[in-house]
C-alpha cells in the first residue's frame, strides 16, 4: 500500500509565501526610501528658506552700517552669503527715499533645493512728527498753528497742497490732507491757549494711559491732554512709544561730536557783525553728501559746545543735497528779532497767514544736532521772540523754549525732550524732511516667490 505525505505541495506554498514576503520586503523598502526622501526634502525645503534668510540678515547689516548706499531706484548685488556648505545669492534695491527691497535666494548643497523671499526693509523717518517733545508739548498764545508744506517740489503739484499756488498741506482729515504738520508726545499735551492744531498724536498709549475716568467724549486724551485741541478729530493714539532719545538713536550725534578733530566750526557767535552772518556747509561737494546725519561714514559736519546767533544768518552754497549740518555739545541760542535761513523774511508780517504761507524754505539745508540733557529749569534750546528759523533742530534729550519767547515761527522740524513756550509758536512742517531716514530698520514685509 502507498502511503501519500502531508508535505505534498508545500514547496510550492512556501515559494509563494517567499514571493509574497519579498513583494511586501520591496513595498516597505520603497516606502521607507521614499519617506526618507520626502523627509530629507521638507529639511532641505524648510533649511532653504533659512538660508535665504541668511542673505537678508546680510543686506540688513551691510545697510545699516552704511557699507551699502544707493540713490533711489539704485541697485546693489548680485552677492553671495554662505550658511555652511549652503549659499544665498541676493541683491538689495532703493524703492524710494526710506524704503528698501532685498530678494534673496537660498539654494542647497547637498539637493539643490532652492527658495526665494522679497523682504521689504523700511528706514525709520528721522524728522516726523514735525514737531516732538517726549516728555511735554506746551502750546500757548492765542495764534498758534501747526501745519505742513513741501518744499521739494517746485511746481504746484504738491503732496496735499491746500493752496495749489502756494503748496502747502490740507489738515489731515480735509480732501488731500496728509496729516504730517503733527505734534507729538509721549506724555502730555498743554494747549493753554486758543491753539489751532490740525494733528496731535499721543504715543505710548498702551503702557502710559491717561488716570481713570478722565477721558470722555470731548477728550479721549484724557489727562494727558489739556485744552481745547484735545477733541477726536484732532487727536490720535498710538499704542507704541516713539523713542528718540535712547542710548542707540543718540548714538550717531555721540559719534560726530567723539570725531570733531577737522570739524571745528570758525565762529560760534554769528550775525553780530554783517561779515559773521553767513553759514556754510564743511563740503559742499554732493558726492560726499550721500545719505543722511544718521547714516555711517557721513563726513559733512561741524561742531561745538554751543553755538549762539544774534542777528540775521544766511546760507550759502548750501542745498538739502549739501546741507549745513551741525552738531552740538551743550546748546543752541538764537535772540529775538532775528531769521535764520529766511533772507525773505526781514520784508514780511509774520502776523498775516497769507505771507506766513508765501515762502516754503527748504528746511533740510539746515540741520542741528544737539547732545545736552534737559536742564531742571530753561532750555538748552531757545528761540526768542518773534524770531524765525528754518531748519532742523534735533535735540531729544534737550529743552526747547522758555518763558518769553513768543511769536516764534519754525520752518522744517523740532524733536525735543520738552517743548515749552509762553505762546504764538507756529510749526510750519517741511514734507520734503519725511524721506531722511535715521540709520535705523525694520522690516515692513516678507514673501515668498
Amino acid at each position: 500500500m502507498r502511503v501519500e505525505r502531508a508535505e505534498a505541495g508545500s514547496l510550492t506554498v512556501s515559494l509563494l509565501v517567499s514571493i509574497v514576503v519579498a513583494g511586501i520586503i520591496v513595498v516597505l523598502t520603497a516606502t521607507i526610501l521614499q519617506s526618507h526622501n520626502t523627509v530629507r526634502f521638507d529639511r532641505s525645503f524648510t533649511q532653504a528658506v533659512q538660508v535665504a534668510d541668511a542673505g537678508v540678515q546680510e543686506a540688513y547689516h551691510r545697510l545699516a552700517t552704511g557699507q551699502i548706499t544707493l540713490p533711489v531706484g539704485g541697485v546693489a548685488g548680485p552677492f553671495t552669503t554662505t550658511l555652511g556648505a549652503d549659499a544665498a545669492n541676493w541683491e538689495i534695491t532703493r524703492t524710494g527715499g526710506r524704503t528698501y527691497e532685498v530678494v534673496s535666494d537660498g539654494t542647497m548643497d547637498a539637493d539643490g533645493v532652492a527658495r526665494r523671499v522679497v523682504v521689504a526693509l523700511e528706514e525709520k523717518s528721522l524728522f516726523f512728527p514735525g514737531a516732538f517733545g517726549d516728555r511735554l508739548v506746551a502750546m500757548n498764545g492765542t495764534s498758534t498753528n501747526i501745519d505742513s508744506y513741501e518744499s521739494g517740489t517746485p511746481d504746484v503739484n504738491c503732496a496735499g497742497n491746500a493752496v495749489p499756488t502756494q503748496c502747502w498741506g490740507a489738515p489731515w482729515n480735509t480732501p488731500g490732507g496728509t496729516g504730517k504738520g503733527a505734534l507729538g508726545t509721549n506724555e502730555n499735551f498743554d494747549f493753554s491757549g486758543n491753539v489751532n492744531v490740525s494733528r496731535a498724536i499721543l504715543y505710548d498709549w498702551r503702557d502710559n494711559p491717561p488716570a481713570a475716568g478722565t477721558v470722555t467724549t470731548t477728550n479721549p486724551g484724557g489727562s494727558r491732554c489739556d485744552g481745547n485741541p484735545c477733541t477726536s478729530d484732532v487727536l490720535r493714539m498710538e499704542a507704541d512709544r516713539l523713542d528718540y532719545g535712547s542710548d542707540a538713536e543718540m548714538q550717531f550725534i555721540i559719534d560726530k561730536l567723539d570725531n570733531c578733530d577737522g570739524h571745528e566750526m570758525p565762529e560760534t557767535v554769528l550775525g553780530s557783525k554783517k561779515e559773521d552772518s553767513v553759514l556754510r556747509p564743511q563740503n559742499s561737494d554732493p558726492a560726499a553728501n550721500q545719505g543722511s546725519p544718521a547714516d555711517p561714514g557721513w563726513d559733512n559736519y561741524w561742531c561745538a559746545d554751543t553755538l549762539q546767533i544774534n542777528g540775521d544768518v544766511v546760507l550759502e552754497d548750501a542745498s538739502p543735497e549739501t546741507p549745513v549740518v551741525i552738531f552740538l555739545n551743550e546748546s543752541y541760542k538764537q535772540n529775538g528779532h532775528t531769521n535764520v535761513n529766511c533772507p525773505e523774511c526781514g520784508s514780511l508780517n509774520m502776523n498775516k497767514l497769507e505771507d506766513v504761507r508765501s515762502i516754503r524754505p527748504k528746511a533740510g539745508t539746515l540741520q542741528i544736532y544737539v547732545r545736552s540733557q534737559a536742564p531742571t529749569k530753561g532750555a538748552n534750546v531757545l528761540i526768542d521772540t518773534h524770531s524765525v528759523f528754518a531748519g532742523v533742530v534735533y535735540a531729544p534729550r534737550a529743552g526747547c523754549g522758555s518763558s518769553g519767547n513768543a511769536g516764534v515761527h519754525i520752518y522744517g522740524a523740532m524733536i525735543c525732550r520738552r517743548i515749552d513756550n509762553v505762546g504764538n509758536w507756529a510749526f510750519h512742517y517741511d514734507e520734503s524732511l519725511h524721506d531722511t531716514g535715521r540709520g535705523l530698520y525694520s522690516i515692513g514685509s516678507w514673501r515668498e516667490e
